[in-house]
């Protein structure tokens, strides 16, 4: 099962994920359409051919991410709906329809639905549950916590999200599932009233990112931004500033201008500048996000 596309929003914070605004090129956007446009064709001749449903199911599910990157989020669900059709005609597809569920609910946090993504996340939830899958059922649990993120159920998204990093230690799952869902637990915990806890978390997510990631990668980017909003959240005065410059150095290296990360790091650090009264540097920030 794919579940690369639902790895996490984990810059869902304050409750507001920012609209994907990946910027295309022209060339780039010219062969993603051809990519499409050979994906549609493949999938209509495995049809006629009586081709294995669940491999069917995958390709609609690889169409339906391409379609999300060209921003054709009509087609995109379209397309989401015709793999879950598939996926959901056999038990032996549970984690397959699991995850097309988990990425078409990360449709639905880009579109702003998020009742629709809670219960495209809770649906899933409850399909690993039925698998008996732990790993998959701690990783879906922390997309669930990153949805309550996004509704400002804080309590919900901490309660939901230190079970599922509690399950994924225990199952000894992989360090970047661990360090995202850390970096949301940080969100949820500042947001919960719980600074000491979000600042611990905080830190936790950025030790495990530098000790076990390559080197600069997004969530060492996420990791830093997270820390620094903990340390800002805790009244720290020495730390916020520099953590969330770090986190923006290492997002621009990895996103591309416009991409979401790029444009959520730049929201906190001009929120944080305001609310540490250094208005003029925040509206350069702020200069700097509308050009992006």
């Amino acid at each position: 099962m794919k579940r690369g596309r639902a790895r996490r929003a984990s810059c869902i914070v304050l409750g507001i994920l920012i609209l994907d605004a990946y910027a295309f090129q022209a060339a780039g956007a010219t062969q993603l359409s051809k990519k499409i446009s050979q994906l549609t064709r493949k999938i209509r001749e495995a049809e006629r051919n009586g081709t294995d449903g669940l491999l069917v199911g995958r390709m609609w599910e690889r169409l339906a991410e391409d379609y999300e990157d060209a921003g054709q989020y009509e087609k995109a669900e379209s397309a989401y709906n015709q793999a879950l059709k598939l996926f959901g005609v056999s038990p032996r597809m549970a984690r397959d329809y699991a995850g097309a569920l988990e990425s078409l609910a990360g449709l639905k946090l880009i579109l702003n639905n998020y009742d629709a993504a809670e219960s495209c996340r809770a649906q899933a939830l409850s399909v690993m549950e039925e698998t008996g899958d732990k790993v998959g059922i701690a990783r879906t649990k922390a997309l669930l916590a990153e949805v309550y993120l996004s509704e400002r159920k804080y309590k919900n998204a901490r309660q939901i999200g230190t079970e599922a990093y509690n399950e994924m230690v225990s199952l000894k799952d992989s360090d970047d599932r661990i360090v995202g869902t850390l970096v949301s637990l940080t969100f949820a915990s500042a947001e919960s009233g719980q600074p000491g806890e979000a600042l611990e978390r905080g830190r936790k997510a950025e030790a495990r990112a530098l000790s076990t990631l390559p080197a600069d990668c997004e969530l060492i980017g996420e990791a830093h931004m997270a820390l620094g909003y903990a340390e800002w959240k805790a009244g720290m005065l020495e730390g916020p500033d520099e953590e969330m410059r770090e986190g923006i150095r290492v997002l621009k290296r990895w996103t591309t201008p416009g991409h979401s990360y790029m444009v959520w790091a730049l929201s906190l650090y001009s929120t944080y500048l305001k609310a540490t009264h250094r208005k003029l540097e925040a509206k350069q920030v702020d200069e700097e996000g509308r050009q992006i």
